[in-house]
């Protein structure tokens, strides 16, 4: 049975077509990462990408994100079929969730203004 596909047509040489984050966003061009998962090094519009600590990370009960900038961000929770578990808009420069699901791996990526700037793997124990 077929749970998900697409037609790609007709490819170029050193062009990569994968899902941002990987396995569950948008079909887009990516940075070749053969052997490895699909992860973005910048936004759309060339911004980098902000830096945030994942903590702990695989994760049991408690989350926690924090970043340097404080700022106004949404972070959403997907799971492995790009289904969304949770979401939590957020203030300032951490977050504390609390993560009632299953064990195994989720999606975890932060929104600021509408624009993406953080998206990371997370292991639940």
């Amino acid at each position: 049975m077929l749970i998900d596909g697409t037609d790609f047509g007709e490819q170029s040489t050193d062009v990569a077509i994968g899902r941002l984050p990987n396995g569950t966003g948008a079909f887009q061009q990516v940075s070749p990462t053969p052997g490895a998962s699909n992860e973005p090094v910048s936004v759309s519009n060339g911004i980098q990408l902000k830096a945030f600590s994942v903590y702990p990370n695989p994760v049991a009960n408690q989350l926690w994100l924090e970043t340097p900038e404080a700022g106004q961000y949404q972070t959403i929770l997907k799971d492995a079929t790009g289904r969304t578990l949770a979401q939590w808009e957020w203030h300032g420069q951490q977050l504390q969730a609390s993560l009632k699901f299953p064990s195994g791996m989720y999606f975890l990526s932060v929104w600021e203004n509408g624009q993406l700037v953080f998206t990371t793997k997370l292991l639940k124990l």
